[in-house]
């Protein structure tokens, strides 16, 4: 959808190139799922010798909804633009109308009681950690965000991450980790395919569990290092695992998917079996 995106803001700015458009206008979806970029985008109008996709056109990120129109600079009102109920039901707000003047007029109560009331439930899992309620809605109907947060709040409700960190910290680990590692092949030749929600705790650690984070760094290092040590493949409930040691940590590689299940640091151990 991003690409389409994209695509389709290279080929917008051609248009209106061709129709001698001299300036363009920004337009932001009229709904709660808008992000806080788009949002203060709407309105916005630049000349198109400006006209940078991701800078002064859309898309401005991923999954972006935002489109352009050219922009005239007269008097002339008219017309309608569409908007979105916190029930997804459309109707029609003047077209001079902003995303920050149609909110303020229409949105009564920019948080459904279901929503609110999922909000008050993670709330009392990540205390003074929870995202604002404009940031939870966003989340909240991003999947791909949504998933990564259940995994996080999940982590702290079961003590395995630290309580001191944050969901932004959390997003950023698990991003890093699959920068650095997916598509890796490890020194026994397996493919690197994915990881487990589990894992991106591990890196990060838990204080109430007394046990340290790991440098993903790390994991690369022991995944593709020939004098790692690796270990025969087990059989778990969950599938075949098999670990890397070097001397700082271990990695455990479920070698049919290609998926990291956990990682350790190895001083964490008892003592005698580092």
């Amino acid at each position: 959808m991003t690409e389409e995106a994209f695509i389709s803001s290279a080929a917008q700015k051609d248009a209106f190139t061709d129709l001698d458009v001299e300036e363009f206008e920004i337009v932001a979806t009229l709904d709660m799922k808008t992000s806080e970029i788009c949002q203060d985008m709407d309105g916005r109008h630049f000349a198109m010798k400006d006209y940078e996709i991701g800078v002064t056109a859309p898309p401005f990120h991923v999954y972006c909804r935002s489109t352009t129109v050219p922009y005239f600079n007269d008097e002339w009102s008219g017309g309608e633009r569409a908007a979105r109920d916190e029930d997804g039901n459309t109707y029609y707000v003047d077209s001079n109308m902003t995303y920050s003047d149609w909110k303020k007029t229409y949105v009564k109560d920019a948080v459904k009681a279901s929503d609110r009331e999922l909000y008050e439930k993670y709330k009392n899992i990540l205390g003074n950690n929870v995202p604002s309620v404009d940031e939870f809605i966003k989340i909240r109907y991003n999947k791909g965000d949504w998933e990564e947060f259940k995994a996080y709040s999940s982590s702290i409700k079961s003590g395995e991450l630290s309580a001191l960190a944050n969901f932004d910290l959390y997003q950023s680990v698990s991003q890093e980790m699959n920068e650095k590692l997916i598509g890796i092949v490890t020194s026994n030749n397996i493919t690197i395919t994915g990881k487990s929600k589990h894992s991106v705790a591990r890196v990060i650690g838990s204080v109430e569990q007394k046990r340290n984070g790991v440098q993903v760094s790390d994991i690369l290092y022991t995944l593709i290092n020939n004098e790692s040590e690796i270990f025969l493949a087990k059989q778990t409930s969950d599938g075949l695992s098999q670990k890397f040691r070097n001397k700082n940590i271990e990695v455990s590689v479920n070698p049919d998917t290609g998926n990291i299940i956990q990682v350790n640091p190895v001083f964490s151990r008892k003592k005698g079996k580092s």
